[in-house]
């Protein structure tokens, strides 16, 4: 054995200088009779409990920032450039750690015949996966030896059902028969993982783009038998382009043309390529099934060997604007997350109520707040897809022949409703799919009031989202929703998500507040490193698919973060700047010349440069550039609307309202003005002169009337149209960062809308 300093508590040897009588693992056993490691191969020992790692080994990583331990499988050892050893991986994914509606169907042979599956659902796995189930992904990465826990034993599928899994095995054996792409909702058809395994050792570099290939939804199947292996002489391969006259005696069966598209076929072998040739399942879309590679130089008569299509063209132009476009994907504000970071403490709060609430099967309401953008809807659906999996997981361990839920959930969201009396009808259909939608208030009543248990029923968890979208006069619809929640036997669990924190206690009557309850969760706005932390957590699968190259640089990342939290807090903002960022530098890029690309060497990245032209592009809109021309009266309009909104937690407001706060504010920088230029005793005076009512400062209806048909004309807000003043109606038709944009350049207006 070696010890290097680097390597920290590692060393290690040649595989040719160990030992031949070493003990392999069973998994190894099969795929390492047919592949014998090269005699260059390198094997790391841990000096602490003399753990062996090599080429082919399964490994368990301490991945933290993601919430637990991940699984990747080692490709090769090699002495690398930047460090002195570098461990390259293939990530795998669990299957908790995907969306399951994505799953395909498998196929489950019973009594000799062979019966498909239904598709897996949201909440329970279908028929033919387990927990212990992984998919190689074609996410490369350097391992930290840091991070390694301990090996593990990754089975075909085969292999998997001769063992026994308890307790003492569930968390080191794992099987894996299929592959997914990086964002996991891709996945291939069935296939051999010894085969797979002895493939990536002959030859790990066409390995990975083979992978890639059969991972992309367009691509065309490849068998992994076209795969070469590293001492195959490339002289071996032939192929021959549809249609052409020429003809090779010796390939008359390695072709076959048809009407659409050219497939390889590969010569008879002793094994049936069925069961080890991954093949792409069909998409539900009706896809152009298009050549994997276009213009694909192929063997002529000569003897010429073209482009071979398995290995990566180096093409590093392609490369980077490939690397740019999925970037924008994974920053975009609808991308679907593995994880959700810098939510733990909320997470918890909410995950351990509804527990509670479910398997005691008690009604309960919880009130979740906080301003847009700062993960509270997002939190409370990944709170509910982690209790399905363990809940409904649990349900079906208790009694496989019940098909019984843990608990059902349904969201109604305020904006979607035409009138808030539609939740109703969307409460009860979840109830009862197949009854009748009138009367629907009574029909609820009737069922959450039963005492009986003749209905069976199921804990419900309810989120009303946009909960001041649902408040009417009479609040009739707020106070069912939380009421039913008190009855004994109602099962229905409310959780209310609002953008402010006392909208009980300001729009609300007391009897309604008081049925809400005292749990309360406030969610914060993001600061500065918690954005960073968000953007580069969406951004990391791809870096390394990249392999450790940056899309975004560190300073970028935290330039575009310290901008929005100093406004707002809100993760969309700075994932839509981040996004417009990408666009402009892949716009530059495509303009560089093509010696200025090969010298770049697929290393472009996006800069501060590129991130403040993306905030300067949302600062000089045609909305931001009228809010800057605006009379002072006219921001002060806008301020006293804002505060308004945030203290009711409504979009539509009141004008009376709004003149109301605008006179305050102005009183308050009146007196403010003349407490900064006057000393006590001028202000004691100016209390004697000035006292009377009359004296105040009171902006004229008819310079208001001016400044709200101007700002309607220019499609800043709109307004009822009422001949009566106070009692209309008036809602903002911008989004608020774009006036907060505007007033962080008046030191007063800063003081009134962004400080208080």
């Amino acid at each position: 054995m070696v010890h290097h300093p680097e390597l920290k508590g590692w060393e290690y040897i040649f595989a040719d200088e160990q030992n031949d009588n070493r003990k392999n693992t069973p998994r190894r056993s099969r795929a390492r009779g047919r592949a014998a490691p090269t005699s260059d191969a390198i094997i790391l020992r841990r000096e602490e409990d003399g753990i062996e790692l090599k080429a082919g080994d399964c490994v368990l990583l301490d991945d933290t920032k993601n919430g637990g331990e991940s699984i990747a499988l080692i490709r090769d050892i090699s002495f690398g450039t930047e460090s002195f050893l570098e461990v390259k991986a293939l990530m795998m994914f669990k299957i908790h750690d995907i969306d399951l509606e994505y799953l395909p169907v498998n196929e489950v042979k019973k009594s000799g015949k062979t019966k498909k599956k239904r598709k897996a659902g949201k909440e329970k796995l279908s028929e033919g996966y387990c927990d212990n189930d992984l998919f190689l992904t074609p996410i490369f990465f350097k391992i930290k030896l840091s991070d390694v826990i301990s090996k593990c034993t990754v089975l075909s599928k085969k292999d998997f059902k001769e063992i026994a899994i308890d307790a003492s095995n569930s968390d080191s054996h794992f099987v894996c028969s299929r592959a997914c792409n990086e964002d996991a909702n891709y996945f291939t058809e069935e296939m051999d993982w010894n085969l797979i395994c002895e493939k990536m050792l002959e030859n790990p570099t066409e390995f990975l783009t083979y992978l890639k290939h059969i991972t992309v939804e367009e691509s065309q199947p490849i068998t992994i038998q076209d795969l070469p292996s590293a001492k195959t002489s490339p002289k071996k391969r032939s192929y021959k382009e549809e249609g052409s006259d020429e003809e090779d005696n010796e390939a008359d069966d390695d072709y076959a043309n048809d009407e659409d598209t050219k497939k390889i076929k590969r010569k008879s072998s002793s094994v049936s390529p069925s069961k080890i040739v991954p093949q792409l399942r069909n998409s539900k879309r009706s896809t152009f099934k298009r050549r994997l590679f276009e213009g694909v130089q192929h063997q002529s008569s000569s003897g010429t060997i073209g482009k071979n299509p398995f290995v990566d063209s180096g093409d590093n132009d392609n490369q980077t604007s490939t690397v740019l476009r999925k970037a924008k994907s994974k920053l975009h504000t609808s991308a679907k997350l593995n994880t959700l970071p810098c939510r733990d403490e909320e997470f918890s709060q909410i995950y351990y109520t509804l527990q509670n609430a479910i398997e005691n099967e008690t009604g309960c309401c919880i009130y979740v707040s906080g301003t847009p953008g700062v993960g509270k809807t997002a939190t409370i659906r990944e709170v509910v897809k982690q209790l399905s999996i363990q809940l409904n997981g649990q349900q079906g361990t208790r009694s496989k022949r019940s098909n019984k839920k843990a608990f059902d959930f349904l969201e109604i969201n305020g904006l979607k409703l035409v009138v808030p009396q539609a939740a109703y009808e969307n409460l009860w259909l979840k109830i009862s799919p197949n009854s009748a939608k009138a009367n629907s208030v009574s029909l609820l009543e009737s069922y959450f009031s039963d005492d009986d248990n003749k209905y069976k029923k199921t804990p419900l968890v309810v989120l009303l989202d946009e909960l001041d979208q649902i408040v009417t006069r009479s609040q009739s619809v707020m106070y069912n929703f939380f009421n039913w929640p008190s009855y004994p036997n109602s099962k229905l669990i409310v959780i209310a998500v609002a953008n402010t924190m006392d909208l009980p206690e300001r729009m609300l009557t007391n009897k309604i507040s008081s049925r809400l309850g005292l749990t309360r969760i406030q969610f914060p706005g993001y600061t500065y490193n918690q954005l960073s932390e968000i953007i580069q957590n969406r951004l990391e699968s791809l870096m390394k698919l990249n392999e450790g190259k940056l899309v975004i640089t560190k300073d970028a990342i935290e330039f575009a973060s310290r901008k929005v939290a100093s406004v707002s807090g809100d993760a969309r903002r700075s994932l839509i700047i981040c996004v417009r960022a990408v666009e402009i530098a892949e716009a530059e890029f495509e303009k560089f010349s093509e010696e200025k690309k090969k010298s770049l060497n697929g290393k472009y990245s996006v800069g501060i440069k590129h991130i403040a032209s993306a905030i300067s592009e949302t600062t000089s809109t045609p909305i931001a550039r009228y809010l800057n021309t605006l009379t002072f009266a006219a921001k002060m309009l806008l301020a006293a609307i804002l505060l308004r909104k945030r203290r009711t937690g409504l979009a539509e407001i009141v004008l009376g309202d709004v003149i109301d706060e605008l006179n305050n504010q102005f009183n308050i920088s009146h007196f403010e003005y003349f407490k900064k230029a006057l000393n006590e005793d001028q202000l004691q005076m100016y209390d004697v002169i000035y006292d009377d009512p009359s004296h105040k400062v009171r902006l004229r209806m008819s310079g208001l009337a001016y400044i709200l048909r101007d700002l309607e004309d220019n499609g800043i807000l709109i307004q009822q149209q009422l001949q009566a003043e106070r009692p209309r109606l008036i809602r903002l038709n911008v989004s608020e960062d774009e006036i907060l944009n505007c007033f962080k350049k008046d030191d007063l207006l800063k003081d009134i809308v962004i400080n208080t």
